[in-house]
């Protein structure tokens, strides 16, 4: 043999032990970020939303870490008194579950699919599902597709089973920007933009309940307004950084004792405040309250957003005082979107949306419209 094909022949083994030397190495790479990411979410001080969404990025690479997010998911409480947030890092949880190919987790995820409270939830389980390829959701699935109060969440169900069906890589293409397709949940003048109409009957259900709109008694007018602005502008809870401001821009309702005030300040946060009638304050909750209702059906209702940069997302919540006569609040409704307005109906609520609109029933079902 020749010298010179020698040398030809040692390049083409160096090389092609040169690419293996970096796939192996790659993959070991890959492992040990895993691995890591898995060791951070097993820490509570960390922010798991942001922890899952890495894992989620590599795909059935991950896989591994199925039963230590499933734990995650049963053991946040990081956000339990948050009504805004809730759940997000559970629906992160569950969006991360589906990613990863972790099919373990079907059992887990067909009993969130009942969930007519949270569509957030609903919409992110009927995609982890699709993308699992999980045939005994078929039937789950084909009922949402068909009843589901929201036609995102239906339309997502038929791309599942569509998905289930043909493994059509082209249903769930990956993006150029991982973090804003797992985020698209959040995306609602996105994800609505491209759902079926709201079907004519149900349109007509809408009109017919939002012309009984009522006049809520409670209501503190703007003179009211002022005249607690005269009592007190801001207080300090325990701590001499931290202010609840009170200002011409908040809205609230009379209550027994005082008054339940709403204050939105945007990307600085918000409060929802109980105001004594001597102007004493007390933190209800964290929030970006939009409106505040007494419903004659529901008692005091909170409707809250944050919208930004087309990111947007909102949640109903109720207020009430438990048996030890304290203030308390509990999720209701996740939102199609921020809030803009909230109107007492007689037969419910009425709430204005930037990912649509709905009616909140005497009988507690919900239901989109224009």
């Amino acid at each position: 043999m020749k010298a010179s094909s020698k040398i030809k022949i040692g390049l083409v083994v160096a090389i092609l032990l040169s690419v293996v030397f970096v796939k192996v190495y790659m993959i070991i790479q890959e492992k040990n970020e895993i691995s890591t990411l898995i060791w951070k979410l097993q820490d509570p001080l960390n922010d798991n939303f942001v922890l899952l969404r890495d894992i989620a990025e590599f795909g059935p690479a991950a896989v591994e870490a199925g039963p230590i997010i499933l734990k995650s998911y049963d053991e946040d409480e990081k956000r339990k008194n948050d009504p805004f947030a809730g759940s997000f890092c559970k629906i992160c949880a569950v969006r991360t579950l589906g990613y990863i190919g972790y099919k373990e987790a079907t059992e887990k995820l067909l009993g969130l699919l009942d969930d007519d409270q949270n569509w957030v939830m609903v919409y992110v389980t009927v995609e982890s599902l699709g993308r699992l390829r999980a045939q005994e959701a078929i039937p789950a699935l084909t009922n949402i597709s068909r009843k589901h109060w929201f036609r995102t969440v239906r339309d997502a169900a038929v791309k599942a089973l569509k998905y289930i069906d043909t493994g059509d890589s082209t249903i769930y293409p990956r993006s150029n920007n991982f973090p804003h397709e797992y985020f698209s949940f959040e995306d609602l003048e996105e994800v609505t933009a491209r759902s079926s109409p709201i079907p004519e009957e149900t349109k007509k259900l809408c009109r017919k309940a939002i012309e009984e709109k009522m006049t809520d008694p409670t209501a503190i007018d703007r003179a009211k307004m002022d005249e607690i602005l005269q009592k007190v502008t801001s207080v300090v809870d325990g701590n001499p950084n931290q202010r609840y401001y009170i200002d011409k821009t908040s809205k609230g309702i009379k209550v027994d004792g005082g008054y339940m005030i709403g204050t939105d300040h945007g990307e600085f946060g918000g409060h929802v405040l109980f105001v004594t009638e001597r102007g004493e304050i007390e933190l209800i909750a964290r929030d970006h309250p939009i409106a505040i209702v007494t419903s004659p059906i529901f008692g005091i209702v909170v409707a809250s957003g944050y919208r930004h940069l087309g990111q947007h997302f909102g949640v109903l919540f109720k207020v009430f005082k438990n048996d030890k006569n304290e203030w308390q609040t509990q999720r209701w409704f996740a939102l199609p979107g921020a809030a803009v307005s909230m109107d007492v109906l007689k037969d419910g609520l009425y709430i204005n949306a930037y990912g649509g609109d709905v009616v909140i029933r005497s009988d507690g079902s919900i239901m989109e419209c224009d």
